[in-house]
């Protein structure tokens, strides 16, 4: 999506992540105030999963 190409059937299963993981965080994956900052987040960032999060919790994400 951010590269403007359409989205596949992974892009759902991404998106169901990006729910899950703001659902249980509070806040969206790779957030940034800055727009810029968010997009390159989101296209080479590193997730981070709080460890406050159960085992399962985190196993959901990663898998998602």
């Amino acid at each position: 999506m951010l590269k403007k190409t359409g989205v596949a059937e992974s892009g759902d299963v991404y998106q169901i992540g990006v729910v899950l993981y703001e659902m249980l965080v509070g806040i969206p994956p790779y957030y940034n105030d800055n727009i810029q900052i968010l997009y390159e987040n989101i296209s080479k960032g590193k997730l981070k999963i709080p460890p406050y999060l159960s085992k399962k919790a985190q196993n959901i994400l990663i898998v998602s």
